[in-house]
């Protein structure tokens, strides 16, 4: 029974100090070593690009917030009106 209880012991308190160096200190052991970055999207001054085949071409993202709040109110309070709404809508 004791040797069961030291090694439970002994594996939990190995997962704490894991889960310590790990999230608290950010010390991994990175078992891939080092690869160069792959990605699809960059970013030049305020401009955003998305590679197509060999070449990166403009990217323009829009979208709408439809939210319940404005800013400076609450979200629960529902502040926005209709005319608002249409008022972003026609941005």
């Amino acid at each position: 029974m004791k040797k069961f209880v030291i090694i439970i012991s002994t594996i939990i308190l190995a997962f704490l100090m894991f889960d310590w160096l790990y999230f608290y200190e950010g010390i991994y052991f990175d078992s891939e070593g080092e690869k160069p970055a792959q990605y699809f999207m960059k970013v030049e001054g305020k401009e955003i690009y998305m590679k197509k085949g060999d070449s990166y071409e403009p990217y323009e993202v829009r979208g709408v917030n439809l939210g319940s709040g404005i800013p400076g109110k609450w979200a629960t309070t529902f502040s926005i009106d209709e005319e608002t709404y249409k008022r972003w809508f026609g941005y």
